[in-house]
């Protein structure tokens, strides 16, 4: 069996076409081309989460979550000076807000331990930010956040 995965330029793709693949056919017609086992243990549990109602729900609440901190200048900084209230108070330090990577399954758990590590911070933005909006509204009514 055939396995390429490496840090070499030439075998970064999974084609029966990268050198050490056209070696290993030429010497023996009969082997099988694989992904390496990195790209099919993350191929095995993107298809888990696909298949799991909850796992997709957690990952796609927490993608949005971390989005809208993230993206949101406003709301980072609302973020951070919580944080640094909270840090202040001597309670428990959660992470900071990581945005979560759909494509990389080895950031995802990361991001949803900082949401729930920042749980309270994250209600307390909320409504700072919620705040801050009504405030900013324009003469038609709009927000402006």
């Amino acid at each position: 069996m055939n396995t390429a995965c490496s840090s070499s330029s030439k075998t970064l793709f999974a084609t029966p076409l990268v050198e050490p693949a056209k070696r290993v056919l030429d010497e023996e017609e009969h082997a099988v081309f694989t992904h390496c086992y990195c790209h099919s243990l993350n191929l095995t549990a993107s298809d888990y989460v696909k298949n799991s109602k909850v796992m997709k729900l957690s990952l796609e609440v927490t993608h949005e979550i971390t989005k809208l901190i993230k993206l949101s200048p406003r709301r980072d900084n609302i973020f951070r000076e919580l944080k640094g209230e909270s840090e202040l108070k001597n309670e428990i330090n959660p992470l900071s807000i990581r945005l979560l990577c759909p494509t990389r399954w080895t950031v995802r758990a990361n991001s949803l331990l900082s949401v729930l590590n920042s749980y309270s911070t994250l209600l307390g933005t909320w409504e700072m930010a919620v705040d801050a909006a009504r405030e900013a509204k324009s003469p038609h009514g709009v927000a402006c956040a």
